[in-house]
């Protein structure tokens, strides 16, 4: 059964992969990311090593939302440079300084990675709460993310053609329909 398996992932899988790969590397803007996971019983290495599951996606502000999953054994930044070769535009991603390797690109920083980092900055004492700037700052974040959330019934191309409007009453945005 698991040689059925490896089968039609090979066969009708991977294209289907390949094609998503494909369209991923066509876009302007691509996140990526790379989280630890652990795999047992992987050839030359222990049990106990640290492997990274790389991920690439287009965003939500498509209207084909694209997720990759690029296992590799490391955390090179020669990964993201394979994976990515060729590419040029905007990577959104955190402080890793792996991604550096990439020179075609424009490197953009990712909003809930810098947020993480500004929750971590606020105080424990409450009292001094209402003077941080780090709890401001966190509220400009989640005032962003709102914002954003109004816009997801827009299509990518009302987006980019600014077809939005900021109605007066409310401040919020909403699509021209």
């Amino acid at each position: 059964m698991s040689n059925w398996a490896l089968t039609a992932a090979e066969q009708w899988c991977l294209p289907v992969v390949r094609k998503m790969t494909e369209q991923l590397l066509s876009s302007e803007v691509i996140h990526a990311d790379e989280t630890v996971i652990q795999v047992l019983h992987e050839e030359g290495r222990k049990a106990t090593s640290e492997s990274r599951m790389w991920v690439y996606c287009n965003g939500r502000i498509n209207d084909r939302s694209i997720v990759i999953f690029d296992y590799k054994p490391t955390r090179k930044g020669a990964n993201a440079a394979e994976f990515l070769k060729g590419w040029n535009g905007y990577l959104v991603r955190d402080q890793f300084s792996g991604y550096h390797v990439l020179k075609n690109v424009k490197h953009c920083g990712c909003w809930a990675h810098m947020r993480r980092r500004f929750v971590e900055a606020i105080p424990s004492n409450k009292k001094l709460h209402s003077t941080s700037v780090a709890v401001q700052a966190v509220e400009r974040i989640k005032r962003i993310y709102h914002e954003e959330g109004l816009l997801k019934n827009c299509s990518a191309d009302e987006r980019l053609a600014g077809e939005w409007q900021k109605q007066a009453c409310g401040g919020h945005w909403l699509c021209k329909k």
